[in-house]
């Protein structure tokens, strides 16, 4: 995880909230001076995505008075669209969103970082091999089948009643 922001205080909410969802902060935030330019922030962000050590990046901003919203959102967009790796953003104070773009943007470093520890869970679930497929000798597929069917369309605290399973159970092997 990279953080690149214009603001020591959003860098700091940023990386304690790594720590809390236990994503690793592979280097300090990376701070630029609040007047920084759009071009300057995209330059910071796109060292972050080229850097091996960076799985993904969140990009916190405040912006100065004298900045055009958009101007900003818009060159983080297009530096993240460059690169496979996930990049979130945070944009404090500023009007709209980013409905024009696929950079997901959140009103706070919090809610930026709980989204990338999900994914971070998910894709380190999906990776995870398979296991060994339980085949149990002596089962009655046929019975097992009926059993699965007659429990469709019931509510969920009902699937496991054991008045309703136990019955059942014992005509499940041969």
């Amino acid at each position: 995880m990279a953080i690149v922001t214009n603001s020591d205080a959003l860098g700091s909410l940023a990386a304690d909230s790594c720590v809390a969802w236990s994503l690793q902060v592979m280097e300090p935030p990376t701070i630029l001076p609040a007047w920084a330019e759009p071009e300057a922030f995209a330059d910071a962000v796109r060292d972050a995505l080229e850097n091996p050590e960076v799985d993904s990046v969140v990009a916190s901003f405040i912006p100065p008075a004298a900045l055009i919203d958009p101007e900003i959102i818009d060159a983080v967009q297009e530096t993240s669209d460059q690169y496979d790796k996930p990049c979130v953003a945070t944009f404090v104070g500023m009007r709209g969103g980013n409905e024009r773009g696929s950079l997901p943007v959140y009103s706070m470093p919090e809610d930026a970082i709980r989204s990338l520890a999900a994914a971070t869970r998910y894709a380190d679930w999906k990776e995870r091999p398979y296991g060994v497929r339980a085949r149990p000798s002596g089962i009655n597929r046929r019975e097992a089948q009926n059993v699965v069917e007659s429990f469709g369309g019931q509510p969920r605290w009902r699937r496991a009643e054991p008045t309703r399973c136990l019955p059942v159970a014992g005509r499940l092997w041969h």
